[in-house]
């Protein structure tokens, strides 16, 4: 939403995400392409005084896989309201490769997907 955008995108590219996913979500432009296109998109949603609400139905976490990364998959629907008008409900479903970053020992999203159809 426009109130966090700006602090939730740093937190993303400070290590919440490995590099090869940021990139990704980069090219798919789901992530501001630099710190130009950060300031720009939040002032966008600023104006337009975007929220979004989002609802998690299912949440579910496999084995670690051969490399030691956890799957977990995540449905749920997403809401977008703005003073411009509403947009959705619309269904999602990710899935996320989770492991520990080496050096913070915290977790790190090391591989990201929409799933449409098939998956890891």
């Amino acid at each position: 939403n426009y109130i966090s955008y700006e602090n939730s995108v740093s937190s993303l590219l400070s290590g919440e995400l490995a590099p090869s996913v940021i990139n990704n979500l980069k090219q798919q432009d789901m992530l501001p392409k630099s710190n130009e296109d950060l300031k720009a998109r939040a002032q966008t949603i600023a104006g337009q005084k975007q929220v979004s609400a989002v609802r998690i139905d299912v949440v579910n976490q496999s084995e670690p896989n051969a490399q030691g990364l956890i799957p977990i998959e995540v449905q749920g629907v997403i809401a977008v309201h703005s003073a411009e008008g509403f947009e959705g409900p619309r269904p999602f479903r990710f899935q996320f490769l989770v492991g520990q970053n080496a050096q913070s020992k915290l977790p790190v999203v090391a591989a990201f997907q929409e799933v449409r159809a098939g998956g890891f």
